[in-house]
């Protein structure tokens, strides 16, 4: 094997060495048991780093070591395979550390009970590499009994600092446990030394990049308490029952992976089932089997909820929410814990002054991810909050908040969080020191922070501080940056009746494109303008007016198709404002509007579009209510299959009114890339046009002569009018005049 130059033979070899030593007698494994440690020992630099001749090799050694205890268990032979066995426990490779840990767990099922005894202290060990002892509990590293465990000891490990140890250490050190606990295997005087870590091992995890290390040992750990309650008598476990129960339905509710909280509920129901220690069991198990807990939100604001119903449980979940997860690096398990607090804080009221006067200093600290964790925390809490002195110092907190924390990567995080706990608050404590962190917010370019600024403002809308946010607007608007333009067209619908006749005169002029800004603007002002209907309801029909020239919003740019974000929203928005409107006469703008968007190429406009024209139709005596309500007779869901939803609208060509709105946009559609566009509107124009009648037929042909006549210059426009009529053309779809 050493003059082989070859991988794949020295893995034939050490694979064929595995299948002699598990199938051939003991006394032959014992004859060439002199040349195969030195084969072992001189693997080359290349070999190592082969996994798969790792895997046959770390086989090779436990086999190994079970053949010699078989023909003499006091052989020293054995300590060498040993430690060659403790060694791969460390292997990056978890299929090796595997192999390892259950190769010792055999190797101790064979050996004396002072060397087992040996093996298990060896492996524990291994766990307290590279962390300072001042760390570690005095006393912790002796032997003790079972009836020794303590909590306050859990509590001191769960703050040890475990940056600096090995998480494959770990994984394959548990991993070698957990097969010994199986066997039944552990002394009782290591037994509480092991409970301890693997308390701590169910909360590893360690930081690297954009990611942590470590979930591998957490999922260990459960199969070690799994283990454990499979072979360990009732009465060896009690002293532990009540700390574990905590333990496990923290991590099942609250571990960021799926697996590993499905394996701590699987833990937890092997206690509940044999040792029937866990207090509220069965009970707890409805809410927290394999599936409740398989979805991470379901995890955190169902599951956990639930489960702190029982006081038992309720105080561990708190300070796991607060001590780990709102400082977690993943910001979605930072707003969960928000939540997932907020619903607990509510079964037991008198722990929020606890809890705010906990996470108010977090805010004075530079730690971004602390900071964001605890304006979650806030924010979520903000309505439950009556306590004047909580309110004002958690709205006097926010405002001290570092400035350079906004400006630092995930800054926008923090900035929504801010606003949020605004909103929260607003309107029950002065905040009349809000507008540089509302201007701040204002001029980040995040959408979502735009959003929670316009509630932060909305709460707000009775404070001097508004009013000063929306003069400044109003006077600067042409200086504004881009940023603060989107922004501000957002929030000047929030604003209640503040200046409502220049925020209209301004969000009219943005829509007639008097005013110039970019699509997010545009966006944005079509919101507040549907929002300014139920404040000036007699300019009701104006407000109409400019959101129908929303729904033309043809705009195009290197991002595609962005006017069809300006479409959307004001389909969002149009019921809103032909609410108030009073005039019948903009009804049938209305509806020929509609009805282009009915034929558009983008699905989900046509199926918004169907909703909205539904609702009109079912209010109102529109243009040809009968064809309309045929044409809208299917589920919303429909319209957005091409090859049913042209089908199904055709039908309204046939009238004027609709036809001069829908035929620019039709051809639009079959003048589009996807063939699947050309298929489904194309097909459906032929379709209908071969089966109706020859006055109808000839005013189509009549308005795409004129629309392209129109548009000759515009090869966006006049190129897809060509397109459709040699569709049509190509079926032989002729006005009768023309065939003569």
């Amino acid at each position: 094997m050493h003059e082989t130059k070859s991988q794949f033979e020295a893995t034939g070899i050490l694979q064929a060495l595995c299948a002699i030593t598990k199938t051939c007698d003991s006394d032959f494994v014992n004859e060439i048991m002199v040349v195969l440690p030195l084969l072992l020992d001189r693997l080359t630099s290349w070999e190592r780093k082969s996994v798969m001749l790792n895997r046959f090799r770390t086989k090779l050694i436990g086999r190994l070591a079970m053949r010699i205890l078989k023909c003499n268990r006091d052989d020293e032979r054995v300590d060498d395979l040993v430690d060659m066995l403790l060694t791969a426990l460390g292997h990056s490779d978890s299929g090796i550390r595997m192999s390892a840990a259950k190769g010792i767990a055999r190797v101790a099922s064979q050996v004396s009970a002072s060397l087992r005894i040996q093996i298990v202290e060896a492996l524990v060990d291994q766990l307290h590499e590279n962390i300072s002892l001042h760390q570690v509990p005095e006393g912790f590293l002796t032997d003790m009994n079972s009836d020794m465990f303590q909590s306050i000891i859990v509590d001191q490990l769960d703050s040890v600092d475990v940056y600096a140890v090995s998480d494959s250490v770990w994984h394959g050190v548990f991993l070698a446990i957990a097969e010994c606990t199986r066997r039944a295997l552990i002394p009782n005087q290591v037994l509480c030394r092991i409970m301890y870590w693997v308390h701590r091992g169910l909360l590893f995890e360690i930081p690297r990049g954009t990611g942590s290390a470590g979930s591998n040992v957490r999922d260990a750990c459960c199969y070690v308490l799994w283990a454990m309650a499979r072979v360990r008598d009732v009465k060896t476990l009690e002293s532990f029952a009540h700390s574990i129960a905590r333990r496990l339905i923290t991590v099942s509710t609250l571990d960021r992976e799926s697996t590993i909280r499905r394996a701590a509920s699987a833990a937890f129901q092997e206690w509940v089932g044999r040792t029937s220690l866990m207090p509220h069991g069965i009970h707890i198990l409805e809410r927290t089997d394999f599936t409740a807990v398989g979805i991470r939100r379901r995890a955190y604001t169902v599951s956990a909820p639930s489960v702190a119903e029982y006081i038992f449980y309720r105080r561990s979940l708190l300070n796991h929410l607060q001590s780990r997860c709102l400082v977690h690096w993943d910001a979605d398990i930072r707003n969960l814990a928000a939540v997932a607090i907020q619903k607990i804080v509510a079964l037991e009221p008198a722990c929020l002054d606890s809890i705010v006067q906990t996470q108010v200093p977090s805010l004075n600290t530079m730690d971004r991810d602390r900071v964001h964790g605890a304006l979650q925390c806030l924010g979520a809490l903000g309505p439950l909050m009556s306590n004047c002195n909580d309110l004002q110092a958690t709205i006097t907190a926010t405002v001290q908040i570092a400035p350079s924390l906004f400006s630092a990567p995930g800054g926008g995080l923090i900035l929504e969080a801010a606003c949020r706990v605004i909103a929260a608050v607003a309107g029950r404590t002065d905040t009349s020191q809000t507008m540089p962190l509302l201007r701040c917010a204002a001029s980040r370019p995040e959408d979502r922070i735009h959003e929670v600024l316009s509630d932060a403002i909305q709460a707000m809308n009775q404070s001097s501080v508004v009013d000063r946010f929306c003069t400044r607007l109003l006077n600067d608007w042409v200086q504004c940056s881009p940023n603060e333009q989107r922004s501000g067209a957002l929030a000047l619908g929030r604003v209640g009746d503040l200046h409502l006749a220049r925020r209209l005169e301004l969000l009219c002029r943005i829509m007639k494109g008097e005013q110039e800004a970019d699509i997010e603007t545009r966006r944005n002002a079509v919101s507040s303008l549907a929002a300014l209907a139920k404040h000036c309801p007699k300019d009701a029909s104006r407000i109409v007016n400019a959101l129908l020239l929303g729904l033309a919003d043809r705009t195009i740019d290197q991002r595609g198709d962005v006017g069809s974000w300006v479409r959307m929203q004001t389909l969002d928005c149009l019921p809103k404002g032909l609410e108030f409107v009073s005039n019948s006469e903009i009804l049938p703008c209305v509806c020929e509007a509609l009805s282009a968007i009915l034929v558009e190429r983008i699905d989900s406009l046509r199926c918004k579009a169907s909703e909205v024209f539904r609702e009109i139709a079912s209010k109102y005596r529109v243009p040809a209510h009968d064809k309309v309500q045929k044409a809208l007779d299917a589920p919303s869901t429909v319209y957005r299959d091409g090859n049913t939803a042209f089908h199904k609208v055709m039908p309204l060509l046939a009238e004027e009114c609709y036809r001069r709105a829908m035929l620019p946009i039709l051809t639009m559609t079959i003048g589009s890339p996807p063939d699947s566009a050309l298929r489904d509107a194309g097909h459906a124009l032929v379709k209908w046009m071969q089966t109706t009648d020859a006055p109808t037929m000839e005013s189509v042909f009549l308005d795409l002569k004129i629309h392209a006549e129109q548009h000759i210059a515009n090869n966006r426009v006049f190129i897809p009018v060509l397109q459709t009529i040699a569709h049509l053309l190509e079926y032989d779809v002729l006005p009768a005049k023309t065939k003569t």
